[in-house]
């Protein structure tokens, strides 16, 4: 066997892991939306992004935080789940102190703007979420006007 053959080998060893890692997490990411949408009645869920990317939360008392999620939007609550590890930020609509967009978050810039959300935890802090997510003008002016109701 020459060497060509076990580098052919080798590359389709890894585009066959490449391709069930992005199935398991394509699989997980359905199973985890799902379940949080049936915690919801349809009729009180404004809004949902299946994934989104949270590029950081600020806390002054909660770790930083990153990763990949779900967003959902309803008529009481915004809902971050993420995905690994499994974690949940419930916040309140009424807690909701400003919606705005940012160019970089807690040092981390990406090439698109950031959704940033700032709200009060349920200990009384300011605490800001900075998420990259698809149709994000549409969040943006939704959450806004949340506030204004």
């Amino acid at each position: 066997m020459n060497i060509v053959f076990w580098i052919l080998m080798g590359l389709g060893c890894l585009i066959l892991v490449l391709l069930v890692s992005i199935f398991a997490v394509k699989q997980m990411a359905l199973k985890r939306l799902t379940e949080l949408r049936s915690r919801y009645p349809e009729h009180e869920v404004m809004l949902v992004a299946p994934t989104v990317s949270l590029i950081g939360r600020e806390s002054p008392s909660e770790p930083m935080l990153r990763g990949n999620g779900s967003l959902l939007l309803t008529r009481k609550d915004l809902v971050l789940q993420l995905w690994v590890p499994k974690q949940e930020i419930i916040i309140s609509r009424k807690d909701i102190l400003g919606v705005g967009e940012a160019e970089a978050f807690a040092g981390k810039r990406i090439a698109q703007k950031l959704l940033a959300i700032a709200y009060r935890n349920p200990k009384g802090e300011t605490e800001t979420l900075a998420l990259y997510l698809p149709e994000q003008e549409r969040w943006k002016h939704t959450l806004q006007w949340q506030r204004a109701d």
